[in-house]
């Protein structure tokens, strides 16, 4: 699932075609993997200990 969020626009960006935002696209989809696994960890640690 994560090769193929961020294969597309990582492809593009390391074939030198500047696409509309390849960069930004990969750096946005791995923040919101970080943020989404941070916040998923936490609500099992929160609910375990309720």
């Amino acid at each position: 699932m994560c090769f193929a969020l961020l294969g597309g626009p990582l492809l593009t960006a390391l074939a030198g075609v500047h696409g509309p935002g390849a960069l930004t696209l990969s750096l946005c989809y791995l923040l919101a993997g970080g943020v989404t696994w941070f916040l998923t960890n936490h609500l099992l640690e929160w609910r375990r200990a309720a």
